[in-house]
């Protein structure tokens, strides 16, 4: 089974579910997966805004429901349960990782 991951904003989520449905007599999923905050340095020039990284994580805990940043290893679990056949009835969903 082919199986295709859609990493988008959630402005687009929308968006995974005309493919899914276009593809599905392939037994081809498409699903977006939207991380939120994630540990990495592509959030640089976001912590600066918050005056750094420790300042942002001071802050986090009000931007979000678990009051804290994931880690990419959290990002690539998710990833890993929808392209694994435990997601094999998953197609055109939104998961928000947050």
């Amino acid at each position: 089974m082919r199986c295709w991951i859609v990493k988008c904003r959630c402005n687009t989520v929308a968006d995974a579910r005309k493919p899914a449905h276009a593809n599905a007599s392939e037994r081809i999923r498409v699903n977006a997966l939207c991380p939120g905050w994630v540990d990495t340095p592509f959030n640089e020039p976001s912590w600066a805004n918050f005056g750094g990284r420790e300042a942002f994580l001071d802050t986090m805990p009000g931007l979000v429901p678990l009051g804290r940043i994931s880690t990419p290893d959290e990002i690539a679990q998710l990833a890993c349960f929808l392209l694994s056949d435990e997601a094999s009835y998953v197609t055109g969903q939104a998961f928000v990782a947050d």
